[in-house]
């Protein structure tokens, strides 16, 4: 099992490699499968693509907002870290 990572890439170099995947498995491959998070390699469809890049890249940047804004305390460890940050995102639900 292989896997490219095209979050950072971006849309058009994504819809390049899907389009690249789609001509080498008709004219080389006779086992291959492909499993696309953008989902553009089942659907084909530009929005569908957008939309998953946005809620994807929404998620990373959430992420790292809170890692900045919710730093590791002195002598905690990750799981504490990760512990506290649990509990504090379920109090504020």
């Amino acid at each position: 099992m292989l896997f490219l990572k095209t979050q950072y890439a971006g849309i058009e170099i994504h819809k390049l490699i899907i389009h690249l995947f789609k001509y080498l498995s008709k004219k080389y491959f006779t086992d291959f499968k492909l499993q696309d998070e953008g989902e553009y390699w089942e659907t084909g469809d530009e929005k569908v693509l957008q939309d998953n890049f946005n809620r994807y890249t929404n998620l990373i940047n959430n992420f790292v907002t809170a890692i900045e804004s919710f730093p590791l305390l002195p002598g905690e460890t990750f799981e504490d870290y990760f512990k506290r940050m649990m509990e504090f995102i379920r109090d504020k639900k």
